[in-house]
């Protein structure tokens, strides 16, 4: 049976396996937060005063623990929060979990306290519990003992934007679960596992992985991109699961082999109908010979056809269906 954190990761993954679309900025997982931050502490507020920065006060916190960085019992920077907040903090002595990045920027702290609290974890967990976020905060210190890791961006699935915020993406550590999961999906018999496998490998470069990669070059999967119907009797294929393994290899900076990554095959000799779209008094029909199976065609022709053009259509036996609306043949039976 597929583990919690795979079925997760397929789920979050899954949604972009087969494009490379651009989304809207992503949202941090709390361990990828916890991760970026040099200090981490809870505490309450003692006092503020207007900031320097806009949208900032300057504050003055009494510190009660602190779970990661230098310990310290209080501390004064700017934090992002409103006037109305931080009266309302310092009035309730509210817990706050503060986070400091390496570039020290004011940043709005963690209100444990807050009536609908929710944070999401990198196997898309919501915790709202202040205990609980706490405990989870304090394992992921542990298991980063070096405090930074590189991660990697997951698209969310469908069911996830609730929790979200407007986000699409989800930023989660590049672990060795992550590793691990990945090489397990390329070895998946479905394909578009195989191409979520491929991307989630991407920060793991090692000589094993690449000989992993290097296998899926002849991978056999292909979408049609393109139907013989809408181009000349052609089948236009891609092979995203070998794109998507020659793109990373590239990425390594590996050498690697001419590829066939995008394909046409003929079907005009079995398709049985076609849609030209716009056919000038320059097209050449002539091809159309080779349609033995054809029973309906569809174009534009706004200029009229040609002599030439008519003969090659009327040679067409098996055709009972035409269609050339700006030509005054509209659907017609044959």
């Amino acid at each position: 049976m597929r583990s919690a954190f795979a079925s997760f990761m397929l789920c979050l993954l899954a949604a972009g396996a087969w494009s490379q679309t651009t989304a809207a900025p992503p949202l941090e997982s709390l361990d990828v937060k916890v991760l970026n931050a040099r200090f981490i502490a809870l505490g309450t507020l003692k006092e503020f005063t207007a900031g320097v920065t806009l949208g900032a006060h300057r504050a003055s916190l009494t510190i009660s623990e602190t779970l990661k960085g230098k310990p310290v019992k209080s501390l004064e920077g700017e934090i992002s929060a409103s006037q109305p907040q931080l009266e309302e903090w310092m009035a309730l002595s509210t817990r706050l979990l503060i986070f400091r990045d390496e570039d020290d920027k004011p940043s709005e702290p963690m209100n444990l306290e807050r009536p609908g609290l929710a944070v999401i974890t990198a196997d898309y967990k919501p915790l709202s519990d202040p205990v609980e976020i706490l405990r989870y905060v304090k394992n992921v210190i542990r298991r980063w003992p070096e405090g930074k890791a590189p991660s990697v961006r997951l698209r969310l699935p469908p069911e996830g934007v609730a929790l979200s915020w407007g986000s699409v993406g989800l930023l989660v550590p590049a672990d060795e679960r992550l590793e691990a999961y990945a090489v397990a999906e390329i070895r998946s018999k479905d394909p578009q596992r195989r191409t979520v496998g491929i991307d989630a490998l991407r920060p793991f470069k090692s000589k094993a992985n690449i000989d992993r990669l290097r296998l899926l070059l002849k991978d056999p999967t292909f979408t049609i991109v393109q139907a013989p119907e809408e181009y000349r009797g052609v089948e236009l294929r891609e092979y995203p699961v070998r794109e998507r393994a020659y793109d990373v290899l590239r990425e390594w900076k590996v050498e690697v082999p001419k590829l066939v990554l995008r394909e046409e095959i003929s079907r005009i000799a079995t398709v049985k109908s076609l849609s030209l779209g716009v056919v000038g008094k320059g097209t050449d029909l002539g091809w159309l010979e080779k349609a033995r199976n054809l029973r309906g065609l569809e174009m534009n022709a706004f200029e009229g056809l040609t002599t030439q053009q008519l003969e090659a259509v009327l040679r067409l036996k098996g055709l009972i269906r035409l269609a050339i609306p700006y030509a005054g043949i509209d659907d017609t039976r044959l």
